[in-house]
């Protein structure tokens, strides 16, 4: 701690001295008693200042006036013999931090400490307004700037984010014709298998348009609660597949978990066509039975993905690793894409796929 005394009293600046001592202060501490010396060591920075309110030269309340005005926050705390309620008020208006009878000097510690503490709080504080000063003066300059990048940009789209929901929503739209067009030719055709093609083909699509209807829908346009997602495909296929619902009954599991698009897309696919096996084949000749979905965390990492049904289940000789199938080639792609792992349960009765993936 440096400290200043301002005292024409060698023996009383020793007695303050002793008294810190006996606080547990040790400061380099320097003496003045006039004016002109009081002003130079203002300079050198000190801690705290110790001023006696008479001296034959100079005055306690001179000195806190040339302290305000050197604009130095150092807290002051005058002493005095005798100090009046008016003089201790006046003091304290003009930016003492404390004062001290003689008589009480013993409490110089307590007061010092005090003092220390309250400016280093006030520094503080000042230091947190000075910030946050600074940040409101940036954030209102980038709020000016954002309102004239919107004006700019009301001449084409919009900002960036209205930009990009815009994209998805049309990117969602333009699929949703594609799927039409693809529902209208399948009208046309005679031959049953062309025309199944063609429906698979549309659910494939209508999967991706689906992402994109919940990028738009949301506030994040980078990712996708895959959670909500899972769900509503799920329902969205066991609708499509009408007579097979009327036979399955459905259930999904899925966690909020979010991902990006190049993830979300392929894993919405490669579950399209787990599904829509599952209705196809796993229950036939009116058979019934269960389908259910799940998707979640996995404790050692990464994320999983399954379909289970207990239909069935897939003939043993059928080689799904190197399928001939459309549907198994597309998940095949799209596994190696996202460098996920599927794996073929046939422990129980039907068959589940899980597909397990790293987050991101």
């Amino acid at each position: 701690m440096r400290l200043l005394l301002v005292e024409d009293n060698e023996e009383d600046a020793e007695l303050l001295l002793r008294e810190l001592r006996r606080a547990s202060f040790y400061p380099e501490w320097s003496r003045v008693d006039t004016e002109e010396d009081f002003l130079k060591a203002l300079h050198k920075g000190p801690d705290i200042i110790l001023c006696d309110y008479s001296m034959p030269r100079f005055s306690g309340l001179r000195a806190l006036k040339l302290l305000r005005e050197s604009g130095l926050e150092i807290p002051f705390i005058l002493i005095s013999g005798a100090v009046g309620e008016d003089v201790a008020v006046e003091a304290m208006r003009d930016g003492a931090t404390d004062y001290l009878l003689k008589d009480r000097i013993a409490r110089v510690g307590a007061a010092v400490s005090r003092a220390l503490t309250l400016t280093q709080l006030r520094a503080e504080r000042n230091r947190a307004e000075e910030e946050l000063r600074a940040k409101v003066e940036m954030l209102n300059h980038a709020n000016l700037e954002r309102e004239q990048l919107i004006d700019r940009l009301k001449r084409t789209l919009s900002e960036k984010t209205v930009l990009l929901k815009e994209v998805h929503h049309r990117v969602k739209n333009n699929m949703a014709v594609i799927a039409a067009l693809l529902g209208m030719q399948s009208k046309h055709l005679d031959n049953d298998q062309a025309r199944m093609a063609l429906a698979e083909s549309k659910q494939r699509v209508l999967s991706m348009a689906s992402i994109h209807e919940h990028l738009y829908a949301t506030e994040r346009l980078d990712r996708v609660n895959f959670g909500e997602y899972v769900k509503q495909l799920a329902n969205d296929l066991f609708a499509s597949y009408s007579t097979a619902s009327e036979l399955v009954s459905f259930g999904v599991e899925a966690e909020a978990i979010e991902l990006p698009v190049d993830r979300a897309i392929p894993c919405g696919l490669i579950l399209n066509e787990l599904i829509s096996n599952a209705l196809k084949y796993a229950f036939a000749d009116g058979r019934t039975g269960t389908i259910k979905v799940c998707f979640g965390r996995l404790e050692s990492g990464g994320l999983s993905l399954s379909c289970r049904d207990d239909g069935i289940g897939l003939p043993e000789n059928l080689e799904w690793k190197s399928p001939h199938s459309l549907g198994f080639k597309i998940i095949s792609i799209l596994t190696k894409q996202i460098d996920g792992n599927l794996m073929l349960d046939r422990s129980e009765p039907g068959t589940r796929f899980e597909l397990t993936f790293p987050e991101g």
